[in-house]
């Protein structure tokens, strides 16, 4: 008999010796899954050298515990995005036939998964304020201005999650809005235990893969 509740294997990587990011990246994580009402079967950080290279023990670690669950209920590999997996287009792909290899699926805490089309959608949280996925339209607006609805863990909403805008205070450098969260690198601790006391700011990627950045909640609005 197949257990109900779904159990999601948070992973995440880091090459940087500073792990703040990836504290709050996982700590995102549990809130999400925690929202979808999903167990957590545990988190798997591949660090160092092993975060850039195709070598993962931390990630093979994972899937073999995937694939004794799968066998009696529904898996998933939590990402905060895709490029906690690997910026590259191809390597990702490769990765993610793992985890489906695995019996699971992966998904991010943007509700972005590469489950097929066919198949039923799991529960995720109520937001509809966004799309789910950067294919979708994006919304016709221009504010600067963050909406209040605070998610939790120091995350707030905003309408333009999940895609492309403009950063003004950076050359007007295009990336996805990934988060309205606060920046802790002015904190001493390693691990984030707490939320910052310190205002948000916009967290944005690469829409081709590469490294966050941060900037103003005012600088930023939807790309055209």
């Amino acid at each position: 008999m197949r257990a109900t509740k779904c159990l999601a294997f948070v992973y995440d990587r880091s090459a940087s010796q500073a792990q703040r990011q990836l504290g709050m990246r996982l700590a995102a994580c549990l809130h999400y899954a925690s929202q979808t009402g999903w167990a957590i079967a545990g988190r798997w950080c591949d660090l160092g050298d092993h975060a850039l290279s195709t070598h993962r023990p931390q990630l093979s670690a994972l899937l073999t515990a995937m694939r004794v669950a799968a066998e009696h209920r529904e898996v998933l590999c939590l990402v905060h995005t895709w490029e906690r997996l690997a910026t590259d287009a191809t390597h990702r792909l490769l990765l993610q036939q793992r985890v489906i290899e695995a019996g699971g699926r992966t998904v991010t805490t943007f509700a972005e998964s590469d489950r097929p089309l066919n198949d039923p959608v799991a529960p995720t949280p109520e937001r509809s304020d966004r799309a789910p996925t950067l294919d979708s339209e994006a919304p016709t607006m221009t504010t600067r201005t963050p909406t209040s609805q605070d998610l939790g863990l120091g995350h707030w909403d905003h309408p333009l999650l999940g895609h492309r805008v403009v950063d003004h205070a950076h050359g007007d450098r295009i990336g996805v809005l990934r988060a309205i969260a606060p920046d802790s690198k002015d904190n001493d601790y390693v691990l984030v235990v707490m939320v910052p006391d310190t205002p948000p700011v916009a967290w944005l990627s690469p829409p081709d893969g590469g490294r966050d950045w941060t900037t103003a909640l005012n600088a930023i609005e939807a790309a055209r």
